[in-house]
């Protein structure tokens, strides 16, 4: 049997055990895009829809035996989510532990509870996206299939539901690819059919960001810190410069503005290079 995740302990798992590092200025998860971490902060303050249970309408209910008013105990089922409802898109549906009493057969003797697991239905069918022009075989539930058709597309479905009510790790991945595609429009959008680029785009630009902010939707935040590593590395690799670039810009400058004369053979001034020996390499007497 796979191994099974509460939904409580599931949502503190996707941020590691590094949450109060994200408050101290010293630590890699503060230097993460502002937001990033508005995202996850939205994340773990969103409660999902409930699923497998009606929640009560009303706050307070009436004891008719006792004749007084008690508040309702609405207390949520506790669902499991396998790793397989990662790889596909069920919905928000999972596994549900109870318990079963057993038929009574012959004889009057006690009843024992005994555990048993509700699991969906799973099916795996293809779906199809506008947005990247590409099929994709999931595995889905029934509920699935209904809430596809609520929105009104499979794109739609992905781009307008919440991270905590999607639960999966694929539909991220769509739904970023989705993103970066909308905010390249240009480029990666049907490039060669610029009519149907432009109905694409007006279907969905409700959902369109920056593609800054659309490439980090969906990181889990182990995800976050390599990436923000990786863009750092690039940015210092990128930021030294070797000395002859510079020297060179510096000539160019200089004949271009008339400070340095190639004429003028008895110049007392030192070059560039040559100071640079001097202050850098040479002995401090």
């Amino acid at each position: 049997m796979s191994k099974l995740l509460l939904p409580k302990f599931e949502r503190i798992k996707s941020l590691g055990k590094h949450l109060p590092k994200w408050t101290d200025p010293n630590s890699i998860y503060y230097r993460l895009p502002e937001h990033y971490k508005k995202r996850q902060i939205d994340f773990l303050n969103t409660f999902p829809k409930p699923v497998h249970y009606y929640p009560s309408e009303k706050l307070y209910e009436v004891d008719h035996e006792h004749g007084v008013k008690k508040r309702t105990q609405d207390v949520p089922i506790v669902v499991l989510y396998p790793e397989q409802s990662k790889l596909g898109i069920w919905g928000g549906e999972g596994v549900i532990a109870g318990y079963k009493r057993p038929k009574q057969t012959g004889y009057k003797r006690p009843q024992y509870l005994t555990t048993k697991l509700w699991r969906p239905k799973v099916l795996k069918l293809i779906f199809y996206s506008e947005i990247l022009d590409q099929y994709y075989a999931l595995t889905c539930t029934r509920r699935t299939l209904e809430l596809i058709e609520e929105a009104k597309g499979f794109d739609n479905y992905i781009l307008k539901t919440h991270e905590v009510d999607l639960k999966s790790d694929i539909g991220m991945e769509l739904k970023r690819e989705m993103l970066i595609r909308l905010a390249k429009k240009d480029t990666d959008l049907y490039p060669k059919d610029k009519q149907k680029q432009e109905l694409i785009y007006n279907r969905y630009k409700e959902f369109v960001i920056s593609l800054e902010e659309a490439e980090w939707v969906g990181l889990k935040p182990w995800e976050a810190v390599t990436k923000l590593k990786k863009i750092e590395e690039e940015n210092q690799k990128n930021s030294i410069r070797p000395l002859k670039e510079v020297f060179a810009e510096e000539t160019v400058e200089k004949l271009t503005s008339g400070e340095f004369d190639i004429d003028k053979s008895n110049t007392k001034e030192k070059s560039i290079f040559k100071k640079i020996l001097e202050e850098n390499f040479t002995k401090k007497k």
